[in-house]
């Protein structure tokens, strides 16, 4: 179901939303940086950013989205 766009004109016109659920076995570390991709392995990198998102642990599962509105 992801990613998620919107059309037309106006207030929220051109967006895009990228989502991502990272279970409890999945990227248990300390997130310095996210970016997304055209693929799952490879491809090519549509965005990039470099925040402190904290750590992820065992015990919780994460999901993180990321809205790019298109001019």
């Amino acid at each position: 179901s992801y990613p998620q766009h919107t059309d037309g004109t106006g207030a929220g016109a051109g967006t895009i939303v990228f989502r991502s659920t990272y279970g409890t076995a999945d990227a248990n570390f300390h997130w310095y940086e996210w970016g997304v991709f055209n693929g799952l392995s490879g491809g090519r990198m549509l965005n990039r950013k470099q925040e402190d998102l904290g750590s992820k642990t065992s015990a919780s599962t994460w999901t993180f989205s990321v809205s790019l509105s298109l001019a």
